[in-house]
């Protein structure tokens, strides 16, 4: 689970990284600033945002507000010191899902985490158990069929289907390699690597107009993969590849 802590203040952060290590998390990213947490969230998929009140360019909940307006739909939890009845209730109208004051119990903050992911992976499998729509582009889970406005609908194995749901889940954010292989087939197999690439490349020969130039589904060199979905009522989209948004180094 990919993790992104918004925190000015070093100390705060260092320890609530301890505590997400000790509970098994990994990929932790501490942002201290708004441009920074910004970076951190978009550059790739991510699963968690746990934000503090006070910021330097603007307060925590106003951030968090910014990333919903900009698409952000994982779960915002904020971690931070006092904060009035007042506070707590712009969060939650502003997006948040949960609200701890320090001092915090480190295993009811890992409780509360784990009820929040559930909760938001719960609505996610409800939304995407039919249809999936962005932009112009529609993939249909029970019938497994991707269409592009008015055009014939193409017809995908379960396989393929996975694969282009879990990118369009995340459209316009570059999703890993890793991610794909987790969510498609399990931990098992994070060794088989060139695994998602067959599989993408028999996916774009099936919904690509042209498989070698793709516009929906494009490779972020380093990172993985990202769904740059065509905008409703438009013509035929470009046939040119446009860079997708960068991901932080290393991610």
């Amino acid at each position: 689970m990919r993790i992104v802590i918004v925190d000015a203040d070093a100390m705060n952060a260092k320890f609530l990284t301890f505590v997400l290590a000790e509970a098994g998390h990994r990929e932790i990213i501490h942002a201290n600033s708004v441009p920074a947490a910004l970076r951190a969230v978009f550059s790739a998929e991510t699963d968690l945002v746990l934000l503090d009140l006070a910021l330097p360019e603007m307060d925590g909940i106003a951030l968090c507000q910014t990333l919903r307006e900009r698409g952000y739909t994982g779960p915002i939890i904020f971690v931070t010191q006092g904060g009035t009845t007042q506070d707590k209730v712009r969060a939650f109208a502003r997006g948040a899902d949960d609200f701890v004051q320090r001092p915090f119990d480190p295993g009811e903050l890992v409780a509360r985490i784990g009820a929040v992911v559930r909760r938001a992976q719960h609505q996610a499998r409800q939304q995407a158990s039919t249809e999936l729509r962005v932009g112009d582009a529609t993939l249909s889970m029970s019938d497994l069929t991707f269409q592009v406005g008015d055009r014939e609908p193409v017809r995908l194995t379960p396989t393929e289907m996975q694969i282009l749901a879990h990118l369009m889940q995340s459209s316009g954010t570059p999703v890993s390699r890793k991610r794909l292989i987790e969510r498609t087939w399990g931990v098992d197999f994070l060794h088989e690597s060139n695994r998602v690439d067959v599989y993408i490349r028999r996916l774009r020969e099936k919904i690509e107009p042209e498989p070698s130039s793709p516009i929906y589904v494009r490779t972020v060199r380093g990172v993985g993969y990202v769904f740059c979905p065509p905008e409703k009522s438009s013509s035929a989209p470009p046939n040119h590849e446009e860079p997708a948004r960068t991901a932080a180094a290393g991610r």
